[in-house]
C-alpha cells in the first residue's frame, strides 16, 4: 500500500466519521423536539390535555 493510498483511505474514513456525526446531531435534535412535543401534549394533573400555543 502506497503512502498516497493510506492517506486517501484516512481521508475517506474522516469523511465517513464526519457524516455520521452530522447524522447523529440531527437525530439528537429530532429527539429533543419530540420530547418537547410530548411534554407540551402531556395530560395535566386533572387529566385534561394541554394545547401548545402556536
Amino acid at each position: 500500500m502506497t503512502p498516497f493510498t493510506k492517506h486517501h483511505e484516512a481521508l475517506e474514513l474522516i469523511a465517513t466519521i464526519n457524516a455520521k456525526n452530522k447524522a447523529l446531531a440531527t437525530i439528537k435534535t429530532d429527539i429533543a423536539a419530540l420530547a418537547a412535543q410530548i411534554a407540551d401534549g402531556a395530560p395535566d394533573d386533572d387529566g385534561a390535555t394541554r394545547v401548545a400555543a402556536a
